[in-house]
C-alpha cells in the first residue's frame, strides 16, 4: 500500500552497498545474500538486486538484477530525485485568499476562495489565521458569498491511476487534493458512550445502526461515514485512522471560523469545488507558502508519506514544461519517463502504470 500516492515503476531494483565500513570480500558478501534469500520465509518472494562499488563503479553481487518487479514504497525515490531536479530544492507552493467579487466599503460582493496549489502539510489553524489576518488587512469585512475550497488546480480526479478502491477508505488512501488540510485524514474514536471524530470540523456525516460486529463503511466519493455495530460497555475504545471525503470543504470551514474570529461577517454556507468544475477568478487577498520542496520530501520519505510524495509529484505536473495533457497527473508521469530515459533509463526498463 506505501506505493500508491507513488509513480508505480517495474524496474531493477538496485541496492547500492557502502562497502566501506567493514572490508567484505565479494565472494563472502555473495554468500551471506544467497543465505538470506535460501530462507524458507522467502520461498514466494521475488528479488531483484545489484550491489554496486562506491569506489570503483564495478558489480559485486547481483541476482536477477534486469527483472521488472513492482519495489512498491521505494518507488518514491524516483519521484523525490525527479521533483529536486524539476522545482529545486527551495521550490514551494502557496494556498492563496482571492476575492472573487467587487469590494466596497469593506463588503465583498461574492465569496471568498481559499485556493490550493498542492501543499500537503497544511495542518492545524495557524495557516487559516494568517490568511485572515491578511484578508483584514485588505479591508474586508463582511464577505457575502461565504468561503469556496477551490480543490481544481491539478485538474483530474482525487485518486491517482491505478488505486486500489478498498484503500480509499484508509489513511493511506486520503486523496490527493489541490487543497489539503491535516494530511486528509481524520480518527474516529468509538467507545460505549458513542463516536468522536477528529478533527471536529471535519466535512462528514455519521450514520450509526446495529450490527454483531463492528465495521466504518464509507461509500467511495460519499461524505456519509457508517458505523455498523459499537463497542461494548465496559470494552476498550477503538482508534481508527480514515481518509477525509472532501478536505477542500473542511478547509473552507477552517478558514471561515478564523474570519469569523477576526470580526469578519461570513454569509452563506461554506462549499468546495473540484474538477472538473472551473475555478472561479479573483484577486489575491492573502497567501501562505508551503514549506521548500527539499522539507516536504524529507518528511515524506522519512516517513513515506503517501499523500507528500504523490502532491510533489503532480506539482511536477504544474510545472512540466508540455502542457498538452489535460492532467497533471499525466503531464507529470510523461515528463518523468522523458526525465529517467535522459538518465540512461530506457523505457524498455521501466513501466510506469
Amino acid at each position: 500500500m506505501a506505493a500508491l500516492r507513488s509513480p508505480r515503476i517495474r524496474g531493477t531494483v538496485a541496492l547500492l552497498a557502502l562497502l566501506c565500513a567493514l572490508p567484505i570480500h565479494a565472494s563472502a558478501l555473495s554468500e551471506r545474500i544467497d543465505q538470506q534469500l535460501a530462507q524458507p520465509r522467502f520461498a514466494g518472494a521475488s528479488w531483484g538486486i545489484k550491489v554496486v562499488s562506491l569506489d570503483d563503479g564495478h558489480t559485486v553481487y547481483e541476482h536477477d538484477a534486469g527483472r521488472l518487479l513492482l519495489p512498491a514504497s521505494t518507488a518514491k525515490l524516483y519521484t523525490a530525485a525527479f521533483a529536486l531536479d524539476r522545482l529545486g530544492l527551495d521550490g514551494v507552493t502557496h494556498t492563496d485568499a482571492v476575492a472573487s467579487g467587487n469590494v466596497t466599503r469593506g463588503r465583498l460582493h461574492g465569496p471568498l476562495v481559499l485556493r490550493g496549489r498542492g501543499d500537503p502539510t497544511l495542518a492545524g489553524t495557524d495557516w487559516a489565521d494568517t490568511l485572515a489576518s491578511q484578508v483584514v488587512a485588505h479591508g474586508i469585512q463582511r464577505i457575502d458569498g461565504g468561503i469556496v475550497g477551490d480543490d481544481t488546480a491539478f485538474t483530474g480526479p482525487p485518486h491517482g491511476s491505478g488505486w486500489e478502491v478498498d484503500d480509499l477508505q484508509a489513511y493511506y488512501g486520503a486523496s490527493t487534493a489541490a487543497l489539503d488540510i491535516d494530511e486528509n485524514t481524520m480518527v474516529a474514536d468509538i467507545s460505549a458512550q458513542g463516536v468522536r471524530i477528529t478533527p471536529n470540523d471535519a466535512a462528514i456525516a455519521l450514520a450509526g445502526q446495529p450490527a454483531d460486529i463492528l465495521q466504518v463503511y464509507r461509500e467511495p466519493g460519499s461524505a456519509t461515514v457508517h458505523i455498523l455495530g459499537g463497542v461494548a460497555q465496559g470494552a476498550p475504545a477503538r482508534r481508527l485512522a480514515l481518509s477525509l471525503p472532501d478536505p477542500a470543504l473542511t478547509a473552507a470551514r477552517r478558514l471561515q471560523a478564523a474570519l469569523e474570529r477576526q470580526g469578519v461577517r461570513v454569509d452563506g454556507e461554506a462549499r468546495s469545488l473540484r474538477w472538473p468544475v472551473p475555478p472561479p477568478s479573483g484577486d489575491v487577498v492573502g497567501t501562505v507558502p508551503s514549506p521548500p520542496i527539499a522539507d516536504i520530501l524529507r518528511s515524506g520519505l522519512k516517513r513515506s508519506q503517501n499523500l507528500y510524495l504523490q502532491s510533489v509529484f503532480l506539482l511536477t505536473g504544474l510545472a512540466a514544461t508540455d502542457q498538452t495533457a489535460p492532467r497533471a497527473e499525466d503531464r507529470a508521469a510523461q515528463a518523468l519517463s522523458t526525465w529517467l530515459e535522459g538518465h540512461g533509463i530506457a523505457p524498455s526498463e521501466t513501466m510506469l502504470v
